[in-house]
């Protein structure tokens, strides 16, 4: 059995990692959000393995849902004019669920040991993220979103983390092995008041897939500021 602090651990490593690199274009300068072009699909079967190759989402071990060697995905997430749109379903044995919608909002604010999105926005200097006009293909693209039991034996909502990786240089990372997708349910059933009633907490899976079922392409054609402008109004202080 997975420790519930091992996944919580790997959740907020998950999170600083979005923040950090991947979910750059949510939290970074309007100029590279609105310029960042994010599309990210996997459709078919995946072959299910034992430990996850890519391991940034815990402890990388997976939590079997059944005596199945292989999962249903279905998903698709794009990043364009500065918001996510994710959506799709994931089928492992009796771990069965449909997702929508970008989650890491709600992650980081209730996630213990995470900093405020406003410490977080500044982490990567601005010339440091790779700026081009043209599709590159490959890498991985971890993100957050939402998830709805479809096992009637299971009902509830949580949030689910997913990695999708394919071959190549990409625009945000870089990965030679094979095409995978993980999937990790961290515990967030304590995080607030009002917590999640999530079926498949601790859950931890994942695989390979077919070349051409899954797929990570990404765009970044903004153009850093030139200048630095004197504002016409002045700061806020804090009294």
């Amino acid at each position: 059995m997975i420790s519930k602090s091992i996944l919580a651990t790997g959740a907020c490593a998950a999170a600083a990692v979005l923040l950090t690199g991947c979910g750059v274009a949510n939290y970074g300068p309007s100029y590279s959000a609105l310029g960042t072009h994010i599309q990210t699909s996997a459709r078919g079967t995946v072959t299910l393995l034992d430990s996850q190759p890519q391991n940034i989402l815990g402890s990388g071990v997976r939590t079997p849902a059944g005596s199945n060697t292989t999962a249903k995905v279905e998903l698709n997430a794009t990043f364009e004019k500065g918001a996510w749109q994710i959506a799709g379903s994931w089928r492992d044995g009796t771990v069965q669920f449909t997702f929508d919608g970008w989650a890491l909002d709600s992650l980081v604010i209730g996630a213990d040991g995470i900093p405020g999105l406003a410490g977080a926005q500044n982490q990567v200097a601005p010339q440091e993220r790779p700026q081009s006009s043209q599709w590159t293909t490959g890498g991985c693209m971890p993100f957050a979103t939402y998830y709805t039991s479809t096992n009637r034996a299971h009902p509830g909502t949580g949030i689910a983390i997913f990695d999708v990786c394919q071959k190549g240089t990409g625009g945000l990372s870089s990965w030679d092995g094979p095409s995978t997708i993980e999937v990790v349910v961290p515990d967030t059933t304590a995080m607030t008041t009002n917590s999640d009633a999530s079926p498949y907490v601790n859950y931890v899976s994942g695989g390979t897939m077919r070349r051409d079922d899954l797929k990570v392409r990404v765009r970044m054609d903004a153009n850093s500021p030139t200048s630095t402008p004197a504002p016409i109004f002045a700061s806020p202080t804090n009294s």
